[in-house]
């Protein structure tokens, strides 16, 4: 203990003094750069006091991908089932909910910020162009067939009927934005006077909490589209060591929303990773483990497989018992998931949190069936959606009511108790081993990721050394006129090059889709076998039919099991994903782009030109670059279809003449699987379009501005030229020293 407290004042002692030198040099380094290292320094302090704090209370994460079933699962684990964090619509709709324990209730919601909303704004524009681009193409196509005198064939141009019409074309940014945008209409509410504020919530206790927060977080609360984040603390005592957030997705739409969700993970203990059991750890959901946590102080980690109802439905129709169905989802569901870890540790070695996922197995739960199961124990009436679990649970298994005899057995099928139990619990009693671990594990990496901005200060006071030894005023005003005319030159070659990169996105993105298409055929194929039944009659023969005899006859018909058919159209759901997945990052070629862009703009100075220093340009290009995105795309589509071929074929067989119609159906359903995904790739392009429209109007201008301002801080010391000469050769070697003794330290922690 002594030795460790050493170790902590050790790395703090070692970030103030570096903290304290940039400060005396400020005149020297960029300002920018130096409150940056100093709010890490702050940042770092205030995260190890957390750390060490006797008794803290654990930090728990709910992350997953949209659709996971967070929020359903958090009101299981937590309220019993009672829906305090309502289901989103949409991913825009999800609000980040920090929750903690209090004697008191209460309450704090935080609105969206102004250029949040401005975000918001922009993309219902975009929904409102392509509505208007319809209406207008139609307007146009029924004017020919009028010249043509054809009466039949008019398209509608009624605005709700296009944009009912055409709903599944437009990206679902687009509609949430304009949902967003009508929500706030119809509540008359002025924005203004929210944006950028916050509001304590009274509780009344009296009351279910859910009933006080649905005008902030229901589905048709009057300040919900508007809400960015909610603090809320209950007087819960599962919440007494905890401090839990339901999170809406690392992707998030909405900029503030999503930094805050990543400074949660930052200092996160542990964190719930939630995904939905039909599509069990897709490749989405490893991408967010591996590249946004996987390099977190993140002590533990545990994976829920959420949704299990719908799961046991969608197991194959010969598996006619719940029990044996239950068997061999988890079964298969726990295969995948040591697989997919498994692969995802031999690319990250390194990653603590990947081994420790390793060490764990996942928990499969319906948080459906528990709040059904707390409502029958407490005779409250069932809502439709609940009633249909139910009825098709009982239609599915023959032996439902043999092993689910009463509302305890439908909890223990839940197993929301067992997560308690077995996680939640063991997270309480490991509070002093979990904040050891992630104090060992945060200090090195923050002493290395501290280093790395130290290196590039030090890379900037180089090129800023080599102008103030060489330039003088007249110099550096011709260097910034050259410099700027060189970018001016450039600006048609950088706008063709971010055009350039939107048009070959765009062709990969048709060619894939039509590859997409063509992957239809290798799962369309439906195995038709035959089972045999004896039919029996009676007739009548004889005089005036006195006499009877009965016929027998051995009867053999077509049968095909429907639960082929989901299979089928699942196996080319996760196909198709695997293929977008694999081709995402080379659809956006982010390091072509990087590397043309750089090309262009050090293709424009003549570098062997002692008026110029590489760094000079390419530091600043380096900054400007940050702002270039990798484009994630999310599906969700098994359920839906599941339910509708289940309900149209109840009996989960199709016979003789039913084979074909059962066909048809499949087409049907594989074809609007085929839309959905094509959609999504569509709204990708459009994403990709607006970034690359945004990047080549801003891109030079962003450059220009970063070097002027440095040329003219350069210009300004050049009134002392020697002295300032001097200091910048102290500061660089201070900034040396200071950056290898982080290093050195992360090395002996590690060590």
């Amino acid at each position: 203990m002594i030795e460790q407290r050493k170790s902590d004042r050790e790395f703090l002692d070692l970030l103030e003094r570096i903290g304290k030198e940039l400060a005396e040099d400020n005149s020297v380094l960029n300002p920018e750069n130096v409150f940056v290292f100093q709010k890490g320094v702050k940042n770092a302090r205030e995260q190890i006091e957390v750390i060490k704090k006797e008794g803290r209370r654990i930090s728990v994460g709910i992350i997953g991908c949209v659709k996971a079933g967070k929020s359903t699962f958090l009101n299981a684990l937590l309220f019993g089932g009672e829906e305090v964090l309502p289901r989103a619509a949409t991913p825009m709709t999800a609000s980040l909910t920090r929750i903690s324990y209090s004697e008191k209730p209460k309450a704090k919601v935080v609105f969206y910020k102004s250029y949040d909303w401005k975000n918001i704004e922009n993309f219902n524009q975009l929904y409102e162009k392509r509505i208007d681009d319809e209406i207008a193409k139609r307007k146009e196509e029924n004017a020919k067939a009028a010249g043509k005198k054809k009466k039949n064939g008019l398209f509608s141009v009624d605005r709700e009927t296009v944009e009912r019409q055409i709903s599944l074309e437009l990206p679902d940014k687009y509609k949430s934005c304009h949902e967003l945008i009508k929500m706030v209409k119809e509540n008359r509410l002025n924005v203004d006077d929210y944006l950028g504020k916050a509001e304590e919530i009274e509780i009344d206790s009296k009351k279910p909490l859910g009933e006080s927060l649905k005008e902030y977080v229901g589905a048709t609360g009057r300040y919900t589209p508007i809400v960015n984040y909610i603090e809320l603390e209950v007087d819960n005592p599962l919440l007494q060591d905890l401090v839990v957030v339901d999170t809406p997705g690392l992707n998030d739409p909405i900029t503030s929303r999503g930094e805050r969700t990543k400074d949660f993970l930052e200092a996160c203990d542990v964190v719930f990773i939630v995904s939905n059991m039909s599509q069990f750890l897709p490749e989405e959901d490893i991408n967010m483990i591996v590249k946004n946590i996987g390099d977190t102080s993140i002590q533990r980690a545990y994976v829920i497989g959420s949704q299990l109802d719908s799961a046991l439905r969608q197991q194959p129709r010969s598996l006619a018992s719940i029990q044996t169905a239950f068997d061999n989802c988890c079964i298969s569901a726990g295969r995948r998931f040591r697989d997919e870890i498994d692969q995802a540790s031999r690319i990250r070695p390194d990653s603590v949190l990947l081994q420790e996922l390793k060490k764990t197995s996942p928990e499969f739960v319906s948080a459906m069936a528990f709040g059904i199961a707390a409502k029958q124990k407490k005779g409250i009436r069932l809502e439709k959606d609940e009633l249909n679990v139910i009825t098709n649970l009982e239609k599915r298994f023959s032996d439902f009511h043999t092993v689910i005899e009463s509302p305890d057995d439908l909890a223990e099928l839940a197993n929301i108790e067992g997560v308690r139990k077995r996680v939640l619990e063991k997270v309480r009693s490991e509070n002093r081993k979990i904040a050891e671990g992630k104090l060992q594990d945060y200090k090195p990496r923050t002493a290395l990721s501290m280093a790395k901005n130290l290196e590039r200060m030090e890379e900037e006071c180089y090129a800023n050394l080599k102008m103030l030894r060489t330039g003088d005023m007249e110099t550096l005003g011709e260097k910034l006129k050259l410099l700027e005319d060189n970018l001016d030159s450039i600006r048609s070659n950088i706008r063709n090059i971010f055009e350039g990169q939107d048009v070959q996105c765009r062709k990969q993105i048709q060619s894939l889709k039509t590859e997409i298409a063509g992957e239809m055929s290798a799962h369309d194929g439906l195995e038709i076998g035959t089972r045999t039944r004896t039919e029996m009659w009676t007739e009548q023969y004889g005089l005036f039919g006195l006499f009877k005899r009965t016929n027998r006859e051995v009867v053999r018909d077509d049968v095909a099991d429907v639960s082929q058919v989901v299979k089928l159209i699942s196996g080319f759901g996760a196909r198709v994903m695997e293929m977008i997945n694999e081709q995402l990052d080379n659809i956006f070629d982010i390091k072509g782009l990087s590397d043309q862009i750089k090309g262009c703009v050090l293709g424009a100075f003549d570098l062997s030109d002692d008026k110029f220093d590489r760094n000079e340009i390419l530091l600043p290009l380096e900054n400007a670059m940050t702002n270039l995105t990798v484009y994630e795309v999310e599906f969700d589509f098994m359920d839906e279809i599941s339910e509708t071929i289940y309900n149209a074929f109840p009996n989960g067989q199709a016979v003789n003449e039913e084979i074909h119609c059962l066909r048809q159906l499949q087409e049907k359903e594989m074809r609007k699987v085929l839309k959905i995904f094509c959609q999504k790739l569509d709204e990708t392009a459009d994403n990709i379009s607006a970034n690359m429209n945004e990047q080549a109007a801003v891109f030079v201008d962003s450059i220009q501005k970063k070097i002027s301002v440095n040329i003219e801080h350069i210009r300004r010391l050049l009134d002392n030229r020697e002295e300032n000469v001097r200091e910048y050769e102290a500061v660089i070697s201070r900034l040396r020293s200071s950056r290898q003794a982080l290093v050195s330290y992360a090395g002996k922690e590690k060590g």
